[in-house]
């Protein structure tokens, strides 16, 4: 049976089920769009040392375009641009694997959602990506942390994890998300551990036994997914969809989770002011090597086993080619507000902000379009960044378990557009449901 019809009979099966509640205003209007060829103009780059110990150097925007770490990816059929964010997946890295960490421009509050549509993440033993929001007053995790998608080496399930100062914890009934609840107290371990959500293999289809992978390798053959991050003073939720199995609203623009049938992946409630635990929160999105999470469980989680390699950064330092598939591509990330906040924008301090790097792309670094990237897949390009203008670093790594969600809903008739794998190329399709 094709994941098509899975996803289609998942969809019938959900129709009957509760709607989740909501506490605030259903009506979500877009506020920011980060797509298309002007998609690296909304970030900076990150450039210091990294503050969580990973083999890594992080690149300038000039570096990363001329060394093809960043780049655009267009694809004639849907004469749509995606973004690809990779590293240096051919040269020896013995001070540090070439990699890219941007932070948005942008900052945002209670009352937000963010959409990220992915066509493809990193995945590679070693590898340490990640797609989050962190808090741009004081020192972390004064104004918080929330990880969307993270994980290390090969790991097969997402966890979403929220780091804040003391004062916040979790005790919301666990039968309102799929995860899995790791902690609850999201100060642990001074804020390093936090309170996790673990996806593991739960990210279920509906009422049917379908599940869909929230991380690795599976997650890429599935040709990506669209996360939710849905901010509210009352709490956080993260869903991730199927490319076939988004809300008719999602697609629409307009979305409204008020009426969203699929369970979320995570779910954070209890005993905390969403609103001043999270402030001025921005985007990052980066690729790192080993350090304090991916190299510390090396050969727990297997890959010292796998590599023949007895530490995380001998095997990144010589394997480049290992890292063909540490790349996302993202088709685009949008910002919806259902307060009507406006966006804040400032400049990230302790971070490289190229003077070219301008609010519009003609006068940005080339970026390079269309070019072959790696296993003969889609271009893409990846950035991660620190947001605090105090870097953090976590005794711990970034937290607990961090990987993705997903999830379906509502789809009728909506053409849904995904890429996927064919001899060899990528090729834009519309899924009809």
């Amino acid at each position: 049976m094709s994941l098509n019809t899975l996803l289609s009979m998942a969809l019938v099966a959900s129709s009957s089920a509760a709607s989740l509640p909501r506490s605030n205003n259903s009506t979500y209007k877009l506020i920011a769009d980060y797509s298309g060829e002007n998609f690296f103009d909304h970030f900076t780059f990150f450039t210091d040392a990294d503050p969580t110990n990973g083999h890594v150097k992080y690149q300038s925007r000039d570096f990363a375009a001329q060394n093809n770490l960043v780049g655009h990816v267009y694809n004639a059929t849907s004469n749509k641009t995606s973004a690809y964010i990779g590293v240096d997946h051919i040269n020896p890295a013995p001070n540090g694997r070439n990699s890219v960490r941007l932070i948005s421009k942008d900052t945002f509050n209670a009352g937000s959602m963010v959409v990220i549509d992915t066509n493809h993440i990193p995945v590679a033993d070693g590898a340490w990506p990640a797609i989050w929001l962190l808090g741009s007053q004081g020192t972390w995790p004064a104004s918080g942390e929330s990880d969307i998608l993270e994980y290390v080496h090969e790991t097969s399930y997402n966890g979403m994890t929220l780091h804040t100062a003391p004062g916040c914890n979790i005790n919301n009934a666990s039968t309102s998300f799929q995860g899995q609840l790791k902690n609850a107290d999201c100060n642990a371990g001074n804020a390093a551990t936090g309170c996790s959500i673990a996806a593991v293999e739960q990210n279920q289809l509906g009422s049917t036994k379908t599940r869909i992978a929230t991380a690795g390798f599976k997650f890429n053959k599935q040709n990506g997914g669209v996360y939710v991050h849905d901010w509210q003073s009352d709490g956080i939720t993260v869903w991730m969809f199927p490319h076939g199995g988004l809300p008719k609203d999602l697609v629409a623009g307009s979305p409204n989770p008020s009426g969203w049938t699929q369970k979320p992946l995570a779910k954070f409630t209890g005993d905390c002011d969403f609103s001043t635990a999270f402030r001025d929160m921005a985007l990052i999105m980066n690729i790192d090597f080993c350090g304090d999470w991916a190299g510390k469980t090396w050969e727990a989680d297997g890959a010292a086993n796998r590599t023949g390699v007895a530490t995380c950064d001998e095997y990144v330092a010589n394997h480049p080619t290992a890292f063909k598939d540490a790349y996302f591509d993202i088709a685009s990330v949008k910002f919806y507000s259902n307060n009507g906040q406006k966006v804040k924008s400032k400049r990230h301090e302790g971070h490289e902000e190229p003077s070219s790097a301008n609010t519009t792309s003609t006068t940005s670094p080339p970026l390079a379009t269309g070019f072959s990237p790696p296993y003969a897949l889609s271009n893409a390009s990846h950035t991660h960044n620190c947001s605090n203008t105090t870097h953090h670093r976590r005794p711990n790594g970034r937290g607990g378990l961090h990987l993705s969600t997903r999830s379906t809903s509502d789809a009728g008739d909506v053409e849904v557009q995904s890429w996927v794998l064919a001899a060899g190329t990528f090729a834009l399709v519309a899924f009809l449901l």
